[in-house]
C-alpha cells in the first residue's frame, strides 16, 4: 500500500507543482493585455507563455491529477495494492519525459502555437513528440484501471464493484476516447506537406495572428459583436486597419 501511496503522491506533486507557475503566467498575460504596466513587455515571451500555460492547464495538470487520483481510488476502494505498479511507474516516467520535452521546446522559443497547438501555426517536432508521450503514457493508466477492476471482480465473485472504482474506470475509458484525438494529431505533427501549405498562406505567420489577437476588439468584445470579431480574425475584413488601435507593444512587434 505504501508503494501505491507514493505513486499517487508523485503524480499530485507534478500536477500541482506545474499548476502554480501556469496560474502566474495567466495573470501576467492578463496584465499584458490590459492598459496596466506589465513586467517583461515582450510579445515573443507572451505567446510562448500562452502555449506553455495552455499545455499545462489542458494536458499536464489534468493528466497527472487524473492518474494520481485513479491510483489513490484503486488502492483505497479495493483495499489492496495496485496491480501493475511497475507499469504504473513506467507510465509516470513516460508522461514526465513528455512534459519536460514539450515545456523545454516552448521555453526555447520553438513552439509558440497559441493555447496548446493551433493550426496552421507549427511548432518544433519535439513539442508534438512531448505531447504524444504525455498522452501515450496516460494510456497505461487507462489499461491499469480496467485491469485492477476486472481482477478485483474476479477475486470477489458476486460482490458489486465499489462505486468509486467503477466511476474512475469509466472516467479512464472516457479519457482514452477523448485524448485519442490529441494522440493522433500529435503523432502526425508538422508533416512536409502541411508545412509547405502553411508557409504558402499568410495565415500561418505568427505576426498575422498576433495582429488580430492583440486587437482591442478581441479583449472584451460585446456578445453581439462576436461573429464580426471571429470573421475579422479569419481575415474576412479589417486588414491593416484593425491594427491601428492596438496597444503600443503589439503594434510595434506584431503588426509591423
Amino acid at each position: 500500500m505504501q508503494n501505491s501511496r507514493s505513486l499517487a503522491l508523485c503524480h499530485y506533486w507534478v500536477a500541482f507543482g506545474l499548476f502554480l507557475p501556469a496560474v502566474l503566467l495567466g495573470a501576467w498575460q492578463m496584465l499584458m493585455r490590459s492598459p496596466l504596466p506589465a513586467p517583461l513587455d515582450d510579445p515573443d515571451a507572451y505567446y510562448a507563455s500562452v502555449t506553455l500555460h495552455g499545455t499545462v492547464m489542458a494536458y499536464v495538470l489534468t493528466t497527472f491529477f487524473a492518474m494520481g487520483f485513479g491510483y489513490a481510488i484503486t488502492a483505497t476502494s479495493l483495499g489492496r495494492p495496485i496491480r501493475g505498479a511497475v507499469a504504473a511507474w513506467i507510465g509516470f516516467v513516460i508522461c514526465l519525459v513528455g512534459t519536460v520535452m514539450a515545456a523545454a521546446t516552448v521555453l526555447a522559443g520553438k513552439a509558440s502555437v497559441l493555447y496548446t497547438f493551433y493550426p496552421p501555426l507549427l511548432a518544433s517536432p519535439w513539442y508534438y513528440l512531448g505531447a504524444f508521450l504525455l498522452i501515450g503514457g496516460s494510456m497505461i493508466w487507462v489499461v491499469l484501471m480496467v485491469v485492477n477492476m476486472t481482477a478485483w471482480k474476479r477475486d470477489n465473485p458476486g460482490r458489486p464493484v465499489p462505486l468509486a472504482m467503477f466511476a474512475i474506470t469509466a472516467t479512464a475509458l472516457l479519457w482514452a476516447w477523448a485524448a485519442s484525438g490529441v494522440e493522433i494529431a500529435s503523432s502526425a505533427g508538422p508533416t512536409p506537406s502541411t508545412a509547405q501549405a502553411s508557409s504558402s498562406s499568410n495565415h500561418s505567420s505568427p505576426s498575422w495572428w498576433r495582429c488580430r489577437l492583440c486587437s482591442p476588439c478581441f479583449r472584451f468584445p460585446p456578445l453581439w459583436k462576436l461573429p464580426g470579431v471571429i470573421a475579422a480574425a479569419a481575415g474576412f475584413s479589417g486588414g491593416s486597419e484593425r491594427c491601428r488601435g492596438m496597444s503600443r507593444w503589439c503594434w510595434r512587434s506584431a503588426c509591423r
